[in-house]
């Protein structure tokens, strides 16, 4: 059973992982904490006014920062909140756009949780017209609801047509046939996020032609600017 101490959590070895310049600039964090922690990071250029959230709880974080200008120096702080709401706010630390750099042997990409098992017991019980569902967790768990995957590979099997090479592609039309999510079911060896970003949003006052479809939400995807029809790589 969790206890809580009213100890603040430690932060430890916060570093910028990598720079990425291409259409869009990105950058990395990676930190640790003691215990399980969510994360907030601050940044800017001359203040701290933009936020990124990681609501992941974990002890080796990771955190992408997206829509940076390049070549100019950012400055950020990062917060780590436990499940009893103690936290820690690190220094103010920056770093340079100026040009890309990758460590590769950062050694994760991304937040990291529990390596044990997780212990789950759980209940569907109705109530009038809804569903209550009963979760029962050994620790801190974070739940995600949502269709199977294989339910959506399977809508993409259903709906085909066949190209001019007599090979086959899904009808790319709806909201989700136009995310990443479609297209990585043909193109797994594509690492997309060291070419150019996706599922990002135009700045502010960007019109963006009709031509160049976008979400519903304005969330720019594959099919922005690919014709899925066109060749391998259109």
């Amino acid at each position: 059973r969790l206890i809580d101490a009213h100890i603040a959590p430690q932060q430890s070895n916060l570093r910028v992982t990598d720079v990425l310049r291409g259409i869009s600039t990105t950058a990395t964090l990676q930190w640790e904490t003691d215990v399980y922690t969510e994360s907030v990071v601050h940044f800017g250029v001359e203040n701290l006014s933009t936020v990124a959230r990681g609501r992941q709880l974990a002890r080796r974080h990771a955190q992408v920062l997206l829509g940076l200008q390049g070549e100019v120096e950012y400055q950020y702080q990062v917060v780590s909140r436990d499940i009893f709401g103690n936290e820690v706010k690190s220094e103010i630390k920056t770093f340079s756009t100026e040009k890309s750099f990758w460590q590769q042997d950062s050694g994760y990409s991304e937040a990291s949780g529990f390596e044990a098992e997780i212990e789950l017991e759980w209940e569907l019980k109705r109530v009038e017209d809804d569903i209550l569902l009963l979760i029962e967790a050994d620790r801190p768990v974070s739940i995600s609801l949502g269709k199977e995957k294989v339910a959506q590979n399977q809508v993409a099997r259903e709906r085909k047509v066949v190209t001019a090479d007599n090979n086959s592609h899904p009808i790319l039309k709806s909201r989700f046939d136009t995310n990443i999510t479609v297209c990585k079911t043909c193109h797994q060896d594509l690492q997309e996020e060291y070419s150019h970003p996706i599922k990002v949003k135009a700045k502010q006052g960007m019109l963006i032609p009709a031509e160049y479809p976008v979400l519903t939400d304005g969330t720019l995807s594959c099919m922005t600017c690919h014709d899925s029809h066109a060749s391998d790589h259109s």
